[in-house]
């Protein structure tokens, strides 16, 4: 599967052009051309990654990989899957990286850069006539809430208690459960999330919180230990992620998401 990129405006080629001459400037960061990483993603999490009807992915994710990407002279495949199957696919080397959170569990098996190609903010979904959520002011007050996650969600299992969440196999479902009043929260962040909602029909009937002590979720690009020069493509994507950050080119590609 392919990536098909989307049109960039004319403030983004700025900024890319910019820093992509700043890095050229003794860099000595790029990969040989010849590297190929293929990469794996949530097939359903608009406007992040999304498996488009003909087999290609597109999303802010893809975008940002490659746009960090070309400064190291990496080359990317690009397949979305279910996310569990994503993940486990990295691990077992199906595939070689994903971009995502760098949970304790994934630590195990896969090397990550420390900066983010996009950071969200995170807070609790619940019924609009329901302000319970409201006065949540830590992790333990959501006990008397019942709690609901969706399979392959890594930020729940880092930051919440997880044997106290309703695993269901997608966030939709969660979200129709919460909304018909069987399910109270969901933890979740501010930018994929209200695509699920307005696609359901339920922005009026559920509504974000955020919440100061939930930390931001920072997606990060990883390879899987086992791919060889692994340590190495991660210093290199690091070196250029915080170039792009820097010049406001990332920010760029998540502004035409949001």
């Amino acid at each position: 599967m392919v990536y098909v990129a989307h049109d960039n405006k004319p403030m983004q080629r700025r900024a890319f052009i910019g820093w992509t001459g700043a890095l050229a400037v003794g860099s000595s960061f790029a990969e040989s051309p010849s590297t190929l990483v293929r990469m794996g993603y949530f097939d359903k999490y608009a406007p992040f990654s999304q498996r488009n009807e003909d087999g290609s992915v597109t999303g802010a994710l893809i975008e940002s990989v490659e746009l960090v990407g070309r400064a190291c002279g990496l080359r990317f495949e690009h397949a979305a899957f279910p996310w569990v199957r994503a993940q486990l696919m990295v691990e077992r080397g199906d595939l070689d990286g994903f971009c995502t959170v760098s949970t304790t569990a994934r630590l195990i098996y896969a090397e990550f850069c420390k900066s983010p190609l996009i950071r969200v903010d995170f807070g609790i979904y619940h019924r609009t006539d329901d302000l319970r959520p409201l006065a949540v002011r830590g992790v333990e007050d959501l006990r008397a809430l019942r709690q609901g996650t969706y399979r392959g969600s890594g930020y729940s299992r880092e930051h919440l208690e997880f044997d106290r969440l309703e695993v269901e196999n997608d966030e939709e479902s969660v979200l129709r459960r919460i909304a018909k009043g069987t399910l109270d929260t969901l933890v979740e962040g501010n930018i994929v999330t209200p695509f699920k909602l307005r696609q359901l029909g339920l922005t009026d009937r559920i509504r974000f919180t955020p919440v100061p002590f939930l930390p931001k979720a920072d997606f990060c690009f990883g390879v899987r230990k086992s791919l060889p020069d692994a340590s190495r493509i991660v210093a290199n994507m690091e070196a250029a992620t915080q170039a792009a950050r820097r010049s406001g080119a990332l920010g760029a590609v998540l502004a035409k998401y949001r």
